[in-house]
């Protein structure tokens, strides 16, 4: 189990700074974390409505825990909490700041779809999830029009993307 390997590796070592977002009740791993696993009750597949309905999830806690940082990974990675702390403080989190590695050395060309029956071509740039990104509080609350309560997955609707490229949709849009 993934999560095993995270907790007895870099998360045991970061309590307060991480959160576990399943989609699924796991009380042992409740316990484990010190009740900072979050069951977001998205479907378990990898499909981009599931993937999307979990990273609204993680940006609706984000918002409401008044941190200074979201930074969103995925569980087959180590990070060293330590440099990414020391790297994110070089940065004012009221300004609009997003890190991340770009996903493609170009921007993502999409549709979007306007209305029923009418789209446009969007280009944009996005940082591959996979690998993780980080957006600032002010960055983040400004993205609230399109991704809080609910709004994250009528937007990822919008252009029929997943998780990540919805997150570089929308900060190209604010």
């Amino acid at each position: 189990r993934s999560s095993e390997l995270l907790l007895n590796t870099w998360i045991s070592r970061n309590p307060e700074q991480t959160y576990i977002f399943t989609d699924g009740e796991d009380e042992e791993l409740k316990k484990r974390t010190g009740g900072r696993m979050v069951n977001t009750n998205c479907s378990a597949a990898h499909s981009r409505q599931a993937l999307s309905c979990k990273m609204a999830v993680e940006y609706d806690k984000f918002i409401e825990s008044g941190k200074k940082w979201f930074c969103h990974v995925d569980d087959d990675n180590y990070v060293n909490a330590r440099t990414l702390v020391r790297l994110l403080s070089q940065y004012p989190h009221a300004q609009d700041i997003y890190i991340g590695k770009p996903s493609l050395d170009r921007p993502i060309e999409a549709t979007e779809r306007i209305s029923e029956n009418k789209v446009r071509p969007v280009h944009f740039w996005f940082a591959t999830g996979g690998a993780g990104f980080c957006i600032s509080r002010g960055l983040a609350l400004k993205m609230s029009p399109w991704a809080s309560g609910g709004h994250f997955m009528n937007t990822a609707e919008k252009i029929r993307l997943p998780d990540d490229c919805t997150i570089g949709y929308i900060i190209e849009a604010v």
